[in-house]
């Protein structure tokens, strides 16, 4: 069932198309633990490939490994080895801080005591547990869901546009959390945000513009 480990993230010939248009055409990564940021201009497919990394959409041929494990084929094993952080909330409105981090930890089959309370202290959020998510600043929202990625210490933490919303205060926290993070784990975020980059010390993955088939 599994492969060798020796790589957290590994993606073999991805190609994806949308119509007549190709977003990947044989891309090709493989990384271990440490910092990677996914930089490329808007429309080029970052979002997209994340969404294929977490296991949203699949790939029109290609595969992806998570920790050794093929996503298409063993994709529960894969996604309890990883964890993703949308570009947009995943919260309905009507959902408190804390009623978002619970329902997290139910989904992971994990117990409350999971949330790293420490974090929602730096980040300023633990006095606000019981707003619901509409009463929320994008900031607020996103920082809820950085510690909802955060809830069960994943080998692979894949981040979409991560610092979207947050102030300057809670960049430089957050690029702490990576760094310590990508130690010993994965942390692989999309991002136009070059100071997070250098912040972190990341390897760069740089997409091309998407080109059309004739």
């Amino acid at each position: 069932m599994k492969a060798s480990a020796e790589h957290n993230l590994v993606g073999r010939n991805l190609c994806k198309n949308f119509g007549k248009r190709i977003i990947f055409n044989n891309l090709n990564f493989s990384y271990g633990t440490g910092a990677v940021a996914l930089i490329g201009q808007n429309g080029v497919g970052k979002s997209t490939l994340m969404s294929m990394l977490a296991g949203i959409i699949a790939p029109d041929s290609g595969s992806i490994e998570i920790t050794g494990y093929e996503l298409a084929k063993y994709p529960l094993y894969a996604k309890a080895r990883m964890s993703f952080v949308p570009d947009e909330p995943i919260a309905y409105d009507f959902m408190s801080g804390f009623e978002y981090l619970m329902m997290l930890c139910a989904l992971k089959r994990l117990p409350g005591s999971a949330i790293d309370q420490k974090l929602l202290a730096q980040f300023e959020i633990d006095n606000l547990l019981h707003q619901i998510f509409k009463k929320m600043s994008l900031g607020t929202q996103r920082k809820f869901m950085i510690a909802g990625g955060l809830i069960d210490d994943p080998l692979v933490l894949l981040m979409d546009e991560p610092t979207n919303g947050l102030d300057f205060r809670t960049k430089e926290l957050l690029a702490n959390v990576i760094r310590t993070r990508s130690q010993d784990k994965l942390v692989f975020f999309s991002t136009h945000d070059q100071s997070l980059i250098d912040d972190c010390g990341a390897q760069v993955l740089s997409l091309s513009p998407p080109s059309s088939t004739a």
